[in-house]
């Protein structure tokens, strides 16, 4: 797939773009101190080029502490507090269709051959940029709770295999079992890349994808 032509804009950007972003939420993962979420159907106004949004594959958004979330109410009158929400504390549900402020910035490539490259990764799994959200605004609520609940139990598995088992044996069980291969260790992926073998870690994430 070609780049979108906001690439001329975000091109040797390091620090990114100040952006405005619109789309639905259908991946949240929770790190110390932020939480991520992924956006589909996604558009993007830059700051400094006055003109129709421009189509993007996908965005990867990392929302701290310090951003200010805002929106719409839940089924349950608050934003965020229903039952099937992942990021209860921050009002956002799988499904919510949101506003994001804040710096759009292409990912990584290496800079030393064999390293990894986040750029190819993300956009490997439908992700073109990544987005440092200063405020997230819900302007549609989502409604498919067996969707969130999913996510929910995806999100508390993770954490599970993150808290009995050390970094290395929890990414590669978390890539097994859940098909995320964001924990997985990049010596271990090789490895499995190595020996041909790394279609199983994909095969068994999708049957657990099926299930969900």
């Amino acid at each position: 797939t070609a780049p979108s032509s906001i690439s001329s804009y975000t091109s040797g950007k390091t620090d990114g773009i100040t952006a405005e972003v619109t789309g639905i939420i259908y991946k949240i993962q929770e790190k110390d101190n932020y939480i991520q979420i992924y956006l589909k159907k996604t558009s993007a106004i830059l700051s400094e080029k006055s003109s129709a949004p421009f189509k993007v594959r996908g965005v990867m958004a990392s929302v701290y502490e310090t951003a200010s979330v805002s929106g719409q109410p839940h089924e349950s009158g608050v934003t965020g507090t229903s039952d099937a929400s992942v990021a209860p504390d921050r009002g956002l549900n799988i499904g919510d269709r949101v506003i994001l402020k804040g710096k759009l910035k292409e990912f990584e490539t290496p800079t030393n051959p064999g390293g990894f490259n986040a750029k190819t990764y993300y956009e490997s799994i439908g992700v073109e940029f990544g987005f440092s959200a200063k405020s997230v605004e819900v302007i549609e609520a989502g409604t498919s709770e067996i969707t969130a609940l999913s996510e929910n139990l995806k999100m508390r598995m993770t954490e599970s295999l993150k808290k009995v088992a050390d970094e290395r044996d929890a990414g590669l069980c978390i890539s097994v079992l859940l098909g995320d291969k964001q924990d997985l260790l990049e010596d271990i992926d090789e490895l499995y890349r190595n020996s041909g073998i790394s279609h199983l870690i994909a095969i068994s994430g999708m049957h657990i994808s099926l299930i969900g």
